[in-house]
């Protein structure tokens, strides 16, 4: 249980400067993001240019991967702390991924992984508690849990 609580403040603690260095990221490139703005009203691109002509040089103003990230700052989109949290977990196991939470919330899409979504109850599982659980399950290799039966206490995987 200690290393999964300090899993999970290390993942808290990158996560948020995952979010500063994106934030420094889309303020370093809010020039070249200017730069392609302009290109709508500049009156040397002939107003009958392809859209592919435009993008490219676009592209030569910003890289395309950070047309994103610069959008995302411009509007104000704050970054997604949880997304950071997770790709950080990610480095932490590179095998397999396993997430309990509440029934409901989103599912979990990390690319390179193939996820099961499992909503269980407590008491199907010995606990005196009625309470649902939504549980997910991520593997590299297509592995699948399969849950059997609280008198069995065993859960097995499968691939």
């Amino acid at each position: 249980m200690h290393l999964v609580d300090q899993y999970e403040k290390q993942g808290k603690l990158e996560a948020e400067a995952a979010v500063q260095r994106a934030f420094a990221d889309a303020a370093e490139n809010l020039k070249a993001a200017g730069h392609v703005l302009s290109l709508f009203v500049d009156t040397s691109i002939p107003s009958d240019a392809s859209f592919a002509a435009v993008k490219e040089k676009a592209f030569s103003l910003l890289e395309p991967a950070r047309f994103p990230l610069v959008s995302d700052y411009m509007r104000n989109i704050a970054f997604d702390k949880i997304g950071f949290q997770w790709a950080y977990y990610s480095t932490l196991s590179p095998t397999f991924k396993l997430a309990e939470n509440v029934p409901g919330v989103p599912d979990i899409c990390i690319d390179g992984y193939s996820w099961q979504r499992l909503d269980l109850n407590a008491a199907d599982f010995g606990s005196r508690q009625r309470r649902l659980r939504h549980v997910q399950f991520g593997s590299r290799d297509g592995t699948q849990l399969m849950i059997l039966p609280s008198d069995s206490k065993i859960v097995y995987f499968i691939s």
